[in-house]
């Protein structure tokens, strides 16, 4: 019975580490509200799935965008990603504009991804992390 608990706990969490950023999160993203966007930059930092490092990677190098019709999306060099999903979109969304960061944004999410690689494999990735996150304290962070 333990051994089932155990495979069912571990199967249970590799789900959950692959899971889509929920749509509420993206949600907050596409607001114009700062306090909103902070508290999505937030959960995805905690959540720190690959699914969410992605959003924030592009939030960060101003891929994240806003189409006219409401739908977010990942704008790369050959085409656009739907931000929840991952799964392309066709065809490319001409009115999509890039998500506005402030300061204040821009310091959180440098603090969030900073989160995201202090679990990474790579020593020297961790120690950066480690060092940047001392640094650079969000008070939104702690």
């Amino acid at each position: 019975m333990t051994r089932l608990l155990i495979a069912f706990i571990l199967a249970l969490t590799t789900a959950l580490a692959h899971a889509a950023p929920s749509p509420e999160v993206l949600a907050k993203l596409a607001e114009d509200d700062s306090d909103s966007r902070i508290e999505a930059i937030l959960a995805l930092g905690a959540d720190g799935d690959e699914a969410s490092v992605r959003v924030l990677n592009a939030l960060s190098n101003d891929a994240l965008a806003l189409t006219g019709e409401g739908r977010l999306v990942i704008l790369t060099d050959t085409g656009a990603i739907d931000a929840g999903t991952g799964e392309a979109v066709e065809p490319y969304p001409d009115n999509a504009e890039a998500i506005y960061l402030n300061n204040r944004i821009r310091r959180t999410l440098q603090s969030a991804l900073a989160a995201t690689r202090i679990k990474s494999p790579d020593r020297d990735t961790r120690l950066a992390a480690a060092n940047q996150l001392r640094d650079d304290v969000d008070e939104a962070m702690v």
